[in-house]
């Protein structure tokens, strides 16, 4: 598995750099260079893991992020870093299938811990590609660590899995044979009982019990 990181702000990338430096499983390169970062994104594949700076000032024009995603075209996992404020520009550029995060203020600690869990289960992949290409059983296991999982019925456990899969309320509904309705009711419940606010920070939620 590769690692490729990318931002234009040098701190970032010196933290980075010292984090991956402690992994000796990982192939990994970190780039402040725009051009080489896509060069590099062309030769990553599936099983490879991008890591991004999504903080707004790194990028001249919001637009060239937009563009990193799509030179992605679903080749790697996709693991954005995004800064402690919340920007509704970034929120607008990044993809909306993307389950999984981690927050610029835990980066040092949670990096390497994010780039296991999420390879591990597939979080940060997009939905309508290796959609099923996942491991079961550490999400399940990432449920019933979590501390809020003991208010929670084996349906609720069964949702959040299929949330973390990629499956929209429809495709929950009819796989459960529940009505949509009825799943939005189990959402608003296990957003309580994991202390989030929607399904987008389900995957950050797992990985941080």
């Amino acid at each position: 598995m590769k690692v490729l990181a990318y931002s234009e702000n040098n701190k970032f990338v010196r933290d980075v750099e010292s984090i991956l430096k402690q992994s000796h499983d990982l192939q990994w390169k970190v780039t402040i260079d725009y051009r080489a970062c896509v060069f590099e994104l062309g030769n990553m594949c599936k099983d490879d893991i991008f890591i991004i700076d999504c903080c707004p000032e790194n990028f001249r024009d919001l637009g060239e992020l937009k563009a990193l995603f799509t030179t992605v075209k679903h080749n790697a996992g996709i693991l954005p870093v995004i800064p402690e404020i919340e920007s509704p520009e970034l929120y607008a550029v990044l993809p909306y299938e993307l389950l999984f995060y981690i927050p610029r203020n835990n980066l040092i600690n949670g990096l390497l811990p994010a780039i296991i869990f999420a390879s591990s289960c597939h979080l940060f992949r997009f939905p309508q590609v290796d959609r099923y290409q996942y491991d079961e059983k550490v999400i399940w296991k990432a449920i019933e660590r979590h501390g809020g999982a003991s208010q929670l019925s084996k349906r609720h456990k069964e949702i959040i899995a299929s949330v973390v899969e990629g499956m929209s309320n429809e495709e929950i509904g009819d796989k459960l044979c529940i009505a949509v309705g009825t799943v939005k009711w189990y959402l608003t419940k296990i957003y309580k009982a994991l202390n989030i606010t929607n399904r987008s920070q389900i995957g950050h939620a797992l990985m941080t019990s």
